[in-house]
């Protein structure tokens, strides 16, 4: 027969469980907002060149986040908790900086390279804060999930780096 104290017990842990979960799903939300944002930056750095070599690279940050994307949504489910429509506070004033920014970058490939390298650094940046600040809220899986996403948005970073360092070196 179960006690009083070992009831209060089992829901304490269920709590404690539920609300490890729900914290989880929140980081998770907030990371697809990051790849929401970059997704949308590379579609407007698509149509805002018309040079080959940056349409190829824009395309593979794009489908990098797509993946990401994917791969988050799909541990959300898991978790069964539904994605929202990526309208958090942080995240709707960054929306709104990429629509003011989009008009200006035009065709400027050094202008278009650097606001591409700002979203990747906001990217790399939520995801090491995220990841540094709570070890303990993800398990063992999704923390593999995220450093290799993280991995990826650090590949994009160093790529950007170089193409912009070529550019300097260009009379």
């Amino acid at each position: 027969p179960k006690t009083r104290n070992s009831c209060y017990l089992n829901t304490r842990a269920e709590l404690g469980v539920n609300m490890h979960t729900a914290k989880s799903a929140d980081f998770l939300r907030t990371l697809i907002e990051v790849n929401n944002n970059g997704i949308a930056r590379y579609e407007a750095s698509l149509k805002e060149t018309d040079e080959v070599d940056l349409k190829i690279l824009f395309k593979q940050f794009k489908q990098k986040s797509q993946t990401c994307k994917t791969a988050l949504i799909a541990e959300l489910h898991r978790l069964d908790n539904t994605v929202q429509d990526g309208t958090e506070p942080a995240g709707t004033s960054h929306r709104a900086w990429l629509d003011y920014k989009g008009p200006l970058t035009g065709k400027d490939r050094t202008t278009m390279l650097n606001a591409c390298e700002y979203i990747e650094r906001v990217a790399a940046n939520a995801y090491q804060e995220i990841l540094e600040n709570n070890p303990d809220t993800f398990t063992a899986e999704q923390k593999t999930m995220l450093f290799g996403q993280h991995a990826l948005i650090l590949e994009n970073l160093e790529a950007l780096k170089i193409l912009q360092d070529v550019l300097q070196e260009q009379p």
